[in-house]
């Protein structure tokens, strides 16, 4: 039996962990912004 490989998160545009072309370093990717107040309760 042949086992398939699992998709590259890099290129698996489905995945969590894929980053966009077109995003950069100040691209939003978590809703709220966080701040120092509210770093602890989101980590």
């Amino acid at each position: 039996m042949v086992r398939a490989n699992p998709p590259d998160p890099i290129l698996d545009n489905s995945s969590p962990y894929f980053v966009h072309p077109g995003d950069g370093p100040s691209s939003v990717v978590v809703t709220p912004l966080l701040t120092g107040s509210n770093y602890p309760s989101w980590s």
